[in-house]
């Protein structure tokens, strides 16, 4: 971390209070340790008007729960495997490779990244 987020309370994303999920994942949240992000934001145990810069910490947990709650959960009337070929047909129309998706690079993760 640099000088400016030193000088920061730092926070885990599962301190925020209200919506815990409203920022957008980031492959910055993969890598061991998660990403600092500065942010106003109020943590337990601080009341209502208690909202102040603070460093937050997204990780790979928040990456999963992000999914589950942005993704999962509002499609999972549809079952596990039209979700899944709906994620796969919406990689294939974003120009990304197939292979990325179902090739190797599914297993293999960059250096410094959570397993």
């Amino acid at each position: 971390m640099n000088n400016s987020t030193q000088s920061l309370p730092v926070v885990s994303w599962r301190e925020l209070q209200g919506n815990k999920y409203i920022k957008a994942i980031d492959p910055g949240m993969l890598i061991k340790g998660g990403l600092p992000y500065i942010m106003k934001a109020r943590s337990i145990g601080t009341g209502k008007h208690g909202s102040e810069p603070v460093t937050v910490i997204f990780d790979k947990e928040y990456v999963e729960k992000w999914i589950i709650t942005k993704l999962i959960r509002p499609l999972s009337n549809y079952g596990v495997d039209y979700v899944t070929n709906l994620v796969t047909e919406a990689w294939i129309n974003s120009n990304y490779s197939l292979e990325s998706l179902v090739g190797n690079n599914c297993t293999e993760q960059p250096e410094n990244y959570e397993e």
